[in-house]
């Protein structure tokens, strides 16, 4: 059985508060998001364009994301965005767009301030680093930016991960 809600920004609360709706299909297994009557559509398709295949390494049950943007006239776009667990602590992210990714996890646990106020009761944290790596396994290096992610995606800071052999 599937579950169909709306937001709607013209009702109170309407943009916070969902409410029940038949408008759309359910499609068995998978959970879907209409967006229709967009005022700016073409920033919309921009931000959605935008979304990265690393957005499923922090969420950790999601496996495979398609986006299909349909506007009016025949303009249709789909990426699709998947995730591989290869081994415990290598992962390969494929995009549509591109080609497939693999890349090297390293989970770290650490102690965390107990006094903070809007933290009570947490003791730890988990730090994950991300390292891609070659077809070989073997740390990829690039001159470029590398992306920054706070439990999701963040942007780009400029940052660049280094070979410590250079040196």
């Amino acid at each position: 059985m599937g579950y169909t809600f709306k937001f709607d920004k013209n009702e109170e609360l309407g943009m916070i508060t969902p409410s029940w709706t038949d408008r759309y299909p359910v499609l068995p297994g998978w959970t879907s998001f209409y967006l229709s009557q967009v005022e700016d559509s073409e920033k919309i398709t921009t931000y959605i364009s935008d979304i990265k295949p690393s957005l499923l390494l922090f969420l950790r049950q999601l496996r495979q994301m398609t986006i299909k943007i349909e506007l009016s006239g025949a303009e249709r776009k789909l990426i699709k965005l998947t995730r591989k667990d290869v081994d415990s602590d290598i992962v390969v992210l494929e995009d549509s767009r591109s080609s497939p990714e693999r890349l090297l996890m390293v989970k770290h646990t650490t102690k965390t301030y107990k006094e903070e106020t809007k933290r009570m009761g947490i003791e730890e944290s988990e730090i994950l680093l991300v390292f891609p790596l070659t077809e070989l396994g073997m740390p990829k290096i690039e001159q470029h930016a590398q992306p920054v992610h706070a439990f999701l995606p963040i942007k780009s800071f400029g940052f660049t991960v280094c070979n410590p052999t250079w040196e």
